[in-house]
């Protein structure tokens, strides 16, 4: 701390004495009031100060007034910033001249540390109104008086002493302004411990005067205070007394304020206040975390001067605290309360309090309104009114207002009340908190409710967000209408006693509120009024009524059941992806529906409808899942199955108007399977009675098709029964009708295979001087080492075989039929060592495959192609090459003038010289490659002017290969040359050995760009054997987003798995988004999955066969073949070892000699690099590659 050198202080401090009242105001700037809502840790002198203090402090031994009178002039006229008064007895101060009753303590610009000598703690004795000159800090020290006026300084009592008022403690000055205060009160003690008069207990502004800056109050010492006598961070304009305030002038705080309360003395109930009466123009901060309190409110009398220009942010209670003996009381029916207070809620109150910002009350498990132990509602004379949470009671507040309650137990909670206005949104989130309602001696309605809005107005949302706990009714608003997008979100397992609702209106269903239940487990008498209400995130839940609502979706992995006391109406729309089970059956009135959609039904795939009682869809229904309907149902509109089951309930009297399982009001499409199930358990099948009747629906022509819906009891359809499309029983047209009927049967048999064809069994009506089709199964069976190869009258394949145009005359079994899955390998050979064509092989192929055919013309200069030796074979059986024979062409021939054509490939593929006779026109057809080039055609010129794609042969002829770069894909980054291959731990980097999907994908997202990767991240994905915890999970689930990876399926990626050169050069060339023509000269990938991929990848310059023309993409990629790869599509590709750096990192297995040398020292060395032409580079810095551990 910088030095202060002022002259004249010792005739200043002469005269503090005889300075008028008027004149005890702070001028110079104190400390700042920290920024926490922590209890600080209070030292005789702080450290801080101790280590910027550049001489020592002085010590003055006092035991008289006189020598504190001499200590302080000493202290007042030396250099030192910091001093300390040793008290060695008791001393008292002596009253100012001028007044008679105040008495002065300090130092201007000063900061003095009080004590007591060793052994007992003495005083320090203000007689009447002391008055602060300075920074004070009173450790082991009894501080006494009436009045205290802490002028502005920073004063701090120390958990080592002890402070006695008789009155009031005041942060701020007598009648004066003051710049800012902060008050700590650490010590123990009382101050205005029994005044009945009113008198305020402390203050942390001023008396009748203001503070420009912050104002900081902080009590956490056992104190003892009068009981409902005000505490508050702000000004006064009396001392609480009646009329003392009235010749006030108005008083203000121009910046934030902050008051502390945490009072271990659970007889101490002050009324705790944002502002009495006082303008704050800045944010106010009640933290009130222990003791008892008769009301926390923002606001408190004076409707027209306790105002809040900024944000109110009060906390009850502190989570440290919850579940322990140190409790926050509410005494009696005093509550916590935003804007306003209790006395707002009078019907004689005038006006409403302002809040112009923000409302967040946070309350936490230590704040009780009753006695902790006791249950209040066995005492309903002595709980009969518990204090509650208001975010506001008549007030205006022109922000939001969040209620934050964390396992309080308060009686209700609501957000705005009594004609309240709030310019912004109302929200309450409840987590864990007990509601007592002791209005009601019921006691199963004995908890209270939580309310968003009480005759209020609020301009934006409404939202109540409960989160387990115990309360009696969760609503949004008293009155009829609600804003858009307000909601109720319920997670948990809360005790809710009488339902939630969200408004007033139970005539209609309201426009634009929503009812979320997530991740809850709860029994709910009744959810009314809701726009739509969603069960999701694995929820379990039982609903007793479902009024007013409109839409409905249950999502997969939730339960709900409904069980109403009445039938049920839904106004919107339904989605079954979980299971809804509707439990409601009204016996008693048959033509009534026990549950009606007017909108439309949808049943995904996981999705199960039960309805106990009857159902009517009046729209449409489409179903992929379940739906149980064990009385007599109606769908209004279209009805569409796709692999859907339907279960109805076994007939026991067949076919009325009124009681057909279900009837269908529209055409019927897709595919579903009728189980017929015990009348009286929808989970166990019944095997039907021939002649039963169970579905209508609606008909059109030849509409809807036999086979919409089909029997699925096995016990049935093993006896060769089906469901059969006939004319309606009642005689009328307008229906087809499907009965249970006797037909013809095929069963699929597996014949050893691993799983079951499906369907396993078919049945349909045998049609008599008919031929009966049967089509094929869906899903043929499988079978480890064998290929499924059709189906056959007989075992062992010696019958007839089986097709989808046999005609089945009676019910029959026919079998699968496998053949071993070995693979075999077709070549054509030219027969003159690759002269006149490079060879073609085809592999993968399997015994009793057609025999592929040779691709092109087989051509020779001078011979004439004559056939294959052996001859071609109509289907595959073994291994086979087929070699080319030629005859030579006639001796006339060899007169005629030939020419050379010579391909000049400008650095792509080289191709030997052609000879051709002359005038034959040349199709140039050949496609080189060209590292991270691609092929733009060929010139007849050197200069590349005039494209050309044949030539006549009139001379000898030279064509010229053209080329552009083909550049680094927008995705990739190829501005930083990071390595991304690391070696293994013996220090080898094993260029031939095999990588792995999960290590390829890892490596493409590494060399992602940064705003890609980071753009695109995501730990989500379907894959089964990718989870979470997985080195490679972020890595593979980002690429397969960005669809650059794919599984071996829909649910498997197996990661660990070698790739293969197909697999890889896909993965690049998804890479490109360009629309090219693109070609290869590849001879073994046609027909090949990936062949598309391949050849755009080889046109691209990214890709390189083998010099006998193949690709092989079935065999696995080595890792120095990915490295090159991968530095092609990059651009990475020094071109010597000029190119490199003496101080790279070298590996023992990756010698200059390899093909690969380069290319994995590429891949391996982090640098900066300058670019040589257009694809090339030379290094220029050694770098080190990103730490990319935050990604696994």
């Amino acid at each position: 701390m910088k030095k202060r050198i002022l002259s004249g202080l010792l005739v200043a401090a002469m005269l503090l004495t005889s300075l008028p009242t008027a004149a005890f105001a702070a001028d110079d700037t104190n400390a700042e009031a920290p920024d926490t809502g922590e209890t600080q840790t209070i030292l005789p002198q702080s450290e801080r100060d101790a280590e910027q203090s550049t001489v020592t402090a002085p010590s003055y031994e006092v035991s008289t007034t006189a020598e504190l009178s001499n200590a302080l002039t000493q202290i007042a006229t030396r250099a030192e910033d910091e001093a300390t008064i040793v008290l060695k007895a008791d001393v008292t101060l002596s009253n100012d001249a001028t007044s008679g009753y105040i008495s002065f303590f300090g130092a201007k610009g000063k900061h003095i540390t009080v004590k007591s000598d060793e052994g007992e703690m003495k005083k320090l004795s203000f007689p009447s109104y002391g008055v602060l000159t300075g920074d004070c800090t009173f450790d082991n020290v009894n501080v006494t008086g009436r009045r205290l006026f802490c002028n502005g300084y920073r004063t701090i009592f120390t958990e080592n002493g002890q402070i006695h008022l008789s009155e009031t403690l005041y942060g701020g000055g007598y009648q004066t302004t003051v710049a800012s205060t902060y008050v700590v009160i650490a010590a123990s003690g009382s101050i205005n411990p029994s005044s009945s008069s009113g008198l305020h207990d402390v203050i942390g502004g001023s008396y009748q005067g203001s503070v420009e800056g912050d104002t900081y109050l902080e009590i956490t010492g056992d104190i003892k205070m009068m009981g409902g006598n005000h505490l508050n961070p702000g000004c006064v304009m009396g001392d609480g007394t009646s009329g003392d305030g009235k010749n006030s002038p108005a008083v203000y705080v121009g910046g934030n304020a902050t008051l502390i309360y945490d009072n271990p003395n659970s007889k101490t109930s002050p009324g705790i206040e944002g502002s009495y009466g006082c303008e704050m123009k800045g944010n106010v901060t009640l933290d009130i975390r222990s003791g008892r309190a008769n009301e926390i409110c923002g606001t408190q009398e004076m409707v027209d001067k306790s105002i809040i220009r900024g944000d109110l942010h009060i906390i009850a209670g502190a989570e440290k605290y919850e579940n322990t003996d140190r409790t926050l009381r509410l005494n009696a029916n005093w509550p916590i309360v935003g804007a306003g207070n209790l006395f707002a809620a009078d019907p004689d109150a005038v006006g409403n309090y302002t809040v112009g910002g923000n409302i967040t009350i946070d309350t936490y498990e230590n704040v009780w309104s009753w006695d902790k132990g006791v249950d209040p509602t066995t005492d309903h004379d002595k709980w009969y009114d518990i204090p509650e949470i208001y975010g506001a009671i008549r007030g205006n507040v022109g922000g939001s207002i969040t209620i934050n309650a964390h396992g309080s137990h308060v009686e209700n909670i609501t957000g705005a009340s009594d004609s309240s206005t709030v310019g912004g949104d109302v929200t309450i989130n409840a987590t864990n908190v007990e509601l007592k309602n002791c209005y009601y001696e019921d006691p199963n309605y004995d908890e209270g409710d939580i309310y968003a809005n009480y005759n209020s107005i609020i301009n934006g949302k409404c939202a109540i967000n409960v989160d387990g706990g115990d309360v009696n009714i969760i609503r949004l608003t008293n009155l009829e209408q609600i804003n858009e997008g307000s909601q109720i979100t319920i997670t948990g397992s809360p005790k809710i006693r009488t339902g939630v609702v969200s408004t007033s209106n139970y005539d209609t269903t309201p426009e634009n509120v929503a009812v979320t239940l997530t991740d809850c487990t709860a029994t709910i008498p009744f959810i009314q009024s809701s726009t739509h209400t969603r069960v999701t995130n694995n929820s379990d839940v039982k609903l007793n009524g479902l009024w007013l609502t409109g839409s409905l979706t249950v999502d997969e992995g939730s339960i709900l059941k409904t069980d109403d006391l009445d039938d049920m109406e839904l106004s919107g729309n339904v989605v079954v992806n979980g299971t809804w089970e509707q439990l409601f059956i009204n016996s008693s009135r048959a033509a009534a529906y026990d549950v009606t959609i007017v909108g439309t039904m949808t049943v995904g795939t996981s999705g199960k409808y039960i309805g106990h009682g009857s159902t009517k869809v009046a729209g449409d229904v489409s179903s992929c899942g379940m739906m149980a309907l064990m009385k007599p149902s109606e769908f209004g509109g279209n009805y569409a199955g796709t692999n859907a089951e339907l279960r109805l309930p076994a007939v026991v009297t067949n076919y009325t108007a009124a009681d057909i399982p279900l009837k269908i009001g529209g055409l019927s499409t897709g595919t579903t399977t009728v189980n017929t199930v015990d009348p009286a358990d929808w989970q166990t099948l019944k095997k039907p009675a021939l002649g039963d009747n169970y579905i209508l629906s609606k008909k059109n022509t030849d509409s809807p098709a036999q086979d919409v819906f089909v029997l699925g009891n096995a016990d049935a359809v093993g006896d060769g029964w089906f469901l059969k499309r006939m004319a309606d029983a009642d005689g009328t047209d307008n229906y087809y009708m499907w009965q249970v009927a006797n037909g013809v049967r095929v069963i699929f048999d597996k014949n050893g295979g691993d799983t079951e064809a499906d369907p396993r069994i078919m049945v349909q009506d045998k049609v008599v001087g008919a031929v009966n089709h049967f089509d094929l199964p869906t899903t043929n069976p499988t079978r480890t080492g064998y290929l499924f190869n059709g189906w056959n009258t007989k075992a062992d394949g010696t019958g007839d075989a089986f097709t989808a145009t046999t005609d089945v005359t009676d019910n029959m079994t026919v079998y699968a039929q496998w053949k071993v899955n070995t693979t075999y390998t077709v070549t054509y050979k030219d027969g003159v060592d690759g002269a006149a064509f490079g060879d073609q092989t085809t592999t993968r192929l399997h015994s009793g495959d057609p025999t592929p055919a040779f691709s092109g013309t087989p051509t020779r200069s001078g011979y004439t192609f004559t056939g294959w030796q052996p001859s071609v074979a109509a289907t595959v059986t073994d291994n086979a090459v087929y070699t080319a024979q030629w005859a030579k062409n006639s001796s006339s021939s060899h007169h005629s003038t030939r020419y050379t054509l010579h391909y000049e490939s400008n650095g792509g593929t080289s191709y030997k010289d052609e000879s051709y006779s002359s005038g034959t026109t040349v199709t140039l057809d050949k496609a080189p490659a060209r590292e991270s080039y691609t092929f733009t055609g060929w010139y007849a010129d050197k200069a590349l002017t005039d494209k050309i794609t044949n030539v006549k042969m009139t001379g000898n002829k030279t064509v010229y290969a053209g080329w552009e770069a083909t550049g680094v894909p927008d995705m990739l980054n190829g501005d930083d040359h990071y390595a991304y291959v690391v070696g293994y731990s013996d220090g080898t980097v094993r260029p031939n050995a095999n990588i792995s999907r999960a290590e390829v994908a890892t490596i493409f997202f590494r060399l992602l760009k940064e705003d890609v990767r980071d753009g695109n991240l995501t730990a989500e994905n379907t894959f089964t054997d990718v989870t979470d915890g997985q080195w490679h999970n972020k890595a593979i689930s980002t690429m397969a987003k960005l669809g650059v990876v794919k599984g071996r399926n829909a649910e498997a990626f197996d990661p660990d798995a070698p790739i293969t050169r197909a697999e890889f050069a896909t993965i690049c060339a998804r890479f490109d988004k360009t629309q090219i023509s693109t070609s290869s000269n590849f001879t073994d990938i046609s027909g090949h999955w990936a062949e598309k991929y391949i050849e755009r990848a080889a046109t691209l310059g990214w890709i390189a066969g083998y010099s006998d023309g193949t690709f092989r993409p079935s065999n696995y990629i080595t890792r120095a073949e990915a490295m090159t790869m991968i530095n092609r599509v990059l651009c990475r590709m020094p071109q010597s070892e000029d190119d490199l750096l003496n101080n790279m990192t070298v590996w023992p297995d990756n010698h200059p000699t390899d093909w690969h040398y380069l290319a994995v020292q590429e891949a391996t060395n982090s640098h900066d690099f300058d670019r040589k032409g257009e694809v090339n580079e030379t290094w220029t810095k050694l770098t080190s590659a990103p730490d990319w551990s935050r990604y696994q």
